[in-house]
């Protein structure tokens, strides 16, 4: 996922990533796990109830 930026806007994602995300946009729900992760994005256009885990490698989020 070289260069990934607003990845997984609005999707149902399980996902291990091995290497970095530069950003992560309004997630639906699931987890996403990734060596790195640059920025998450949570803004006003989120799906209402939306529940994703997001984990970096060192950290949960």
């Amino acid at each position: 996922m070289q260069d990934t930026d607003l990845s997984f806007e609005y999707s149902e994602v399980q996902a291990v990533i091995k290497g970095d995300i530069l950003s992560i946009k309004n997630p639906a729900g699931g987890f996403i796990k990734a060596d790195n992760i640059g920025e998450i994005i949570l803004d006003e256009n989120k799906f209402s109830g939306a529940a994703c885990k997001i984990m970096c490698a060192e950290r949960a989020v």
